[in-house]
């Protein structure tokens, strides 16, 4: 535009780039030089946070270790539990006879 000789519209057309958008640099180079075309200050939404996925991972890894633990001496408490009641049963059926 400013050295090529360009319009607008035909910058705009062979870089596929919005009127408004090089507007706006024009504005800001004619305003603040070429500096202002490399701020590391990026306007508009911020990006969303990172998921913590690897921390949540080994948390749940870590809670699906612990519930098998806890299910393995559930199954024990509970076959000990059967076999004491078949015994105790045992014991009384054998006292009525």
């Amino acid at each position: 535009m400013l050295k090529t000789g360009l319009s607008l519209d035909q910058v705009s057309a062979k870089h596929l780039i919005t009127q408004s958008l090089i507007s706006k640099w024009r504005r800001d180079f004619e305003q603040f030089g070429a500096s202002a075309l490399f701020t590391e200050n990026p306007r508009g939404r911020p990006p969303k946070m990172k998921k913590k996925s690897e921390n949540k991972q080994i948390d749940s890894i870590s809670d699906y270790d612990k519930l098998l633990k806890e299910n393995q001496r559930l199954r024990a408490e509970n076959d000990y539990l059967k076999k004491l009641r078949a015994l105790i049963q045992k014991k009384e059926t054998q006292k009525k006879d």
